[in-house]
């Protein structure tokens, strides 16, 4: 089996996993994957190899192609699956589908910008608006479970984020609103499957809250209700830090322009002091302040930065049970340097996960950077046993495959090191020193790559 088919095939087991978690039945969306995958991206890879998506019309015509196909065994997959769905919902294709099939038929996990753009202006959010109209028709379990992580997250991270376009953005806003009002109502339903799923829903895409109203209100023209939800966001950690350096970019621009020096020292006293340097460079936040006030603006931001904590880091009560042997580091690192570690730093991954393997490089520059410190080590833990699939062995071969040059430990049911840190997502970081107890970033924004490295600075 060729390393793309490989990728394809275990990339098809996880989303079956995770989309068939929701039901004990299969869903909608995975029943298309499997007919996507046996119809279109097996058949391709064998006569041609990955599809080279070169415009738009290459993506319309894909598209167009499966859903005829799908259309057209539609009635007897949805009888024979017994699945609790008119058939005319039935038939429309599920938003995740279609970034989950360019993504696997292309074999490009980082599409260009256009593509992105008509992705979810074309296909993604119609996706979820016509799930949306289901749902309000028919509020029960099975047409709730319309959406789940890879549909609407993912919809509306897309659509959000700050290289699409301002239609782009306000449509994406106007769907997260119609959607948490749906969920919201669900969520007082007496039936507690019903609830409990709906909670769930909102918890998740309320993560996107408070960058989704700056934006809209910023597109417009509000930039005091852009201001005050970026400022609201920061103060209750509810605002994700990997998105407010751009939406401060822009209501910083419209400040200075306008004069408006109160508001630009509001927003970077708070940038200051509510995110770290991983996330928004010090030097970048200085020349801002010099911006803002040529005169005093180098001794405004040194106040500001009198007022945050010492490191980025924060140590918790919580803990995990570290295995009593990490097996290869007296090989790799040789029993002396196992004594002198105090800090892990943990990568968790599988081995078709995209963004995992698009950080792959990046991992391999980090580990050869640092990895004859005597302080820290490194560690790569790949879960592929959760899919009960692939053993050591084909970890071990795809590693080589994906040309990894750290040192992967490999995770099992007795280790079980992935429920240990309770991960959520992949790729997930974690920082925990040699008693087990577990560190998060003062900002409380997610574990990165660049966080490691100013860990390690920090040290």
């Amino acid at each position: 089996m060729s390393i793309v088919k490989v990728f394809l095939s275990s990339f098809m087991i996880i989303a079956a996993i995770t989309v068939n978690a929701q039901s004990d039945t299969k869903s909608r969306g995975l029943l298309q994957q499997e007919h996507i995958l046996k119809h279109f991206i097996e058949p391709h890879f064998k006569e041609a190899g990955k599809l080279e998506i070169t415009s738009t019309k290459t993506m319309d015509s894909l598209f167009t192609a499966i859903d005829k196909s799908w259309t057209k065994v539609a009635l007897d997959t949805l009888n024979k699956y017994k699945v609790n769905m008119p058939l005319e919902d039935f038939k429309h294709i599920d938003a995740y589908c279609y970034l989950w099939t360019l993504l696997s038929i292309s074999q490009n996990l980082d599409l260009p910008l256009e593509f992105k753009r008509h992705l979810v202006q074309n296909y993604m959010l119609p996706a979820m608006h016509k799930d949306l109209i289901t749902i309000k028709q028919i509020p029960n379990l099975t047409s709730l479970q319309l959406v789940h992580g890879g549909t609407l997250n993912n919809t509306i991270a897309l659509g959000s984020d700050s290289y699409m376009d301002k239609e782009t953005i306000l449509s994406t806003y106007e769907l997260y609103t119609s959607f948490i009002d749906v969920l919201k109502f669900a969520a007082k339903n007496p039936d507690t499957a019903i609830s409990n799923y709906s909670k769930i829903q909102i918890n998740e895409i309320e993560r996107f809250k408070y960058d989704l109203n700056a934006k809209f209100n910023y597109y417009n023209g509000n930039t005091e209700a852009s201001l005050n939800d970026v400022l609201t966001g920061l103060s209750t950690n509810g605002y994700p830090r990997t998105r407010v350096f751009y939406m401060s970019k822009l209501l910083l621009k419209d400040f200075i322009t306008s004069g408006k020096k109160d508001n630009s020292l509001k927003l970077l006293d708070a940038l200051t002091i509510k995110t770290t340097q991983d996330n928004i460079n010090r030097d970048t936040l200085l020349n801002w302040y010099i911006k803002v006030d040529p005169l005093k603006g180098k001794q405004l931001f040194e106040y500001s930065l009198s007022k945050t904590s010492s490191s980025s880091f924060i140590k918790t009560s919580k803990s995990i049970e570290l295995p009593k042997k990490w097996n290869y580091l007296s090989d790799l690192m040789g029993s002396s340097k196992k004594t002198t570690i105090k800090y892990y730093l943990v990568d968790v991954w599988y081995t078709s996960c995209g963004p995992c393997i698009l950080e792959i490089p990046d991992l391999n520059a980090f580990h050869a950077k640092f990895k004859d410190r005597r302080d820290v080590a490194f560690i790569s833990i790949n879960t592929d046993f959760v899919n009960g699939k692939f053993d050591q062995k084909y970890v071990s071969q795809r590693s080589k495959e994906l040309a990894i040059k750290f040192p992967v430990v490999y995770d099992n049911m007795k280790s079980n090191i992935v429920n240990k840190l309770a991960v959520k997502s992949f790729p997930e970081k974690f920082i925990v020193d040699n008693t087990g107890h577990i560190y998060t970033k003062a900002d409380n924004s997610a574990m990165t790559l660049e966080a490691f490295e100013l860990f390690i600075k920090e040290l």
